[in-house]
């Protein structure tokens, strides 16, 4: 995790990271120490850190806004918000771009993130691809994702902040 190799440097910098969660603290904290996370999650059951930093919103009813379960925050020492992760926004983003490729290219990703993911030959057997095409063709595949506007403006995201 970037943030995790980054620790020392962004706390050098007067920052410090948390991860903030709707999960009660005992599923929080056994996933810090299953991930072996080098920072907190904080329990944030009636919304009041999302609100602070806008990850929460009610505009009407229940309306859930940006809120996801596990968002990671980078804070400065004066407790502004520099930087935040939302997997809700990754999501969306690999989303809309999976949807814009070809149906057989979302047919062979789909089979490759399978949990277990389908081995070569059933790929092969399912999509009529030779075993020895699966490997080139699922880069290109991600190529394409890679290039996608929406994954695109994730990463460049992502290099300017690591930075």
């Amino acid at each position: 995790m970037e943030l995790q190799n980054r620790s020392q440097e962004i706390q050098t910098l007067g920052a410090r990271v948390v991860a903030v969660s709707v999960d009660p603290v005992e599923q929080s904290k056994s996933l810090v120490d299953q991930l072996k996370l080098g920072f907190p999650i904080l329990q944030d059951r009636n919304h009041a850190l999302g609100s602070v930093f806008g990850v929460f919103r009610l505009p009407s009813g229940m309306d859930m806004g940006d809120v996801d379960n596990h968002s990671i925050f980078v804070i400065d020492a004066s407790g502004h918000l520099r930087w935040k992760e939302l997997a809700a926004e990754r999501h969306a983003a690999l989303d809309e771009a999976l949807l814009d490729l070809p149906l057989d290219c979302q047919r062979l990703i789909a089979l490759l993130i399978a949990d277990p993911p389908a081995p070569y030959a059933e790929i092969s057997a399912r999509l009529g691809i030779p075993v020895g095409s699966i490997g080139p063709t699922r880069r290109r595949y991600l190529d394409k994702l890679r290039q996608h506007p929406a994954v695109a403006a994730l990463i460049t995201a992502e290099t300017q902040t690591a930075r």
